[in-house]
């Protein structure tokens, strides 16, 4: 079984390290993962620290959107699950761990195999730790906010960064298939050589402490449905997260916007040649209450692994009805990409987004919970 070969060839699994500084008044700990599905349908996975006992990973399932019946671990995916560590696995200093596990259980070629892109240990202290401290200053509780609204922060003196958080439904960028919750993901950029946070309202790094939001992807929310929360990071390294600020409506005047969400996302878009595996749709369904008559933007909104094979270009096509798309996404990579595309290339009611290719080797992977479309209008919804 030439899987099976090339499994053993990569086995025993890495050990790798990871620093942890400061344990000292420390009440729980856990794991936050950049990880990608690897081999579709890949069962059992784990994580140990420093040869303790085995700690399973989280399937993606009903909460995470997963139709019923069907197996998380067989959508293509990439996520970032937090786990819970026990403090006694983790020591001061430098701990060990590596990852392992089981047989596939769809789409088998005999090598179960994931992947991380980066982990990091999240230590939470009891109320004697030295932290900042601080609020969000405005909006206040119950504001009405328009578009691109200015959030700002106090902050005690020893503060260095501070992260703006909003909760809204929107699109899922980190990729669990829940679009109603604070907004940010931990997805590793190719270019990048840290874990760093990204997708969320903003950071500031100086006094007064303050963003402007971009909400040109953020639909039009229910009146009173949205909340900020800001964590704030003090000169020892240790992060303090305000109260929320609940009650928010966004009133954007005279537009709206609206989230089309592929509506029959399958397991395995797995996009190459043979297998039945090209080509490849979902849909996405425009009711007439939106007349795309008023529209006046549209974005694509899209996560892939691999979207962009420079050397496979030719062999991929790539369209939304009979809109060809641009080339988008990294080469053997993670990438979330939203493109604007003409409204032309929409139709009222049910919309294709369409991916074919005829190569032989990775393929493009189109992740859970799939596209979506962003578009705006101009009047009242």
């Amino acid at each position: 079984n030439t899987g099976l070969s090339s499994a053993r060839a990569n086995l025993p699994n890495d050990v790798l390290n990871i620093t942890i500084s400061d344990l000292q008044g420390a009440i729980r700990a856990e794991l936050i993962i950049d990880h990608n599905i690897g081999h579709v349908g890949t069962t059992n996975k784990k994580v140990r620290f420093n040869g303790n006992a085995w700690i399973n990973m989280p399937e993606l399932g009903a909460g995470n959107g997963i139709p019923a019946g069907h197996d998380g671990q067989c959508y293509c995916q990439q996520f970032n699950p937090t786990i819970q560590i026990p403090l006694s696995h983790l020591i001061q200093g430098n701990n060990l761990f590596q990852g392992t596990s089981g047989p596939q259980s769809c789409y088998n070629f005999g090598w179960g195999l994931w992947a991380w892109f980066e982990v990091m240990v999240r230590v939470y202290y009891g109320p004697g730790k030295a932290h900042p401290t601080g609020s969000i200053t405005s909006p206040g509780n119950g504001a009405t906010i328009g578009e691109n609204p200015t959030i700002a922060a106090t902050a005690s003196g020893d503060a260095v960064q501070v992260d703006f958080l909003g909760y809204y439904d929107g699109y899922d960028a980190d990729g669990d298939g829940v679009s109603q919750q604070y907004h940010y993901n931990y997805h590793r950029q190719k270019s990048e050589t840290a874990m760093l946070m990204k997708g969320h309202i903003g950071t500031d790094v100086s006094s007064p402490f303050s963003v402007q939001w971009n909400t040109d992807l953020v639909p039009n929310q229910g009146a009173g449905s949205v909340k900020l929360i800001a964590r704030i990071k003090g000169s020892n390294g240790v992060w303090f997260v305000t109260n929320a600020v609940t009650g928010l409506t966004l009133n954007r005047g005279s537009s709206y916007v609206r989230i089309y969400r592929a509506y029959d996302m399958h397991e395995r878009f797995w996009v190459r040649a043979g297998s039945g595996r090209s080509p490849q749709s979902v849909h996405f369904a425009i009711p007439s209450g939106d007349n795309l008559a008023n529209a006046t933007s549209v974005k694509f909104v899209v996560s892939t692994m691999d979207g962009d094979h420079v050397a496979e270009r030719a062999n991929y096509s790539m369209k939304i009805n009979t809109y060809t798309l641009p080339y988008f996404g990294q080469d053997h990579w993670y990438s979330l990409d939203a493109l604007t595309i003409p409204k032309s290339a929409l139709i009222q009611g049910t919309n294709t987004f369409t991916v074919a290719s005829t190569t032989v080797h990775h393929g493009i992977e189109i992740l859970w919970p799939g596209p979506a479309l962003v578009v705006r209008f101009s009047g009242n919804p």
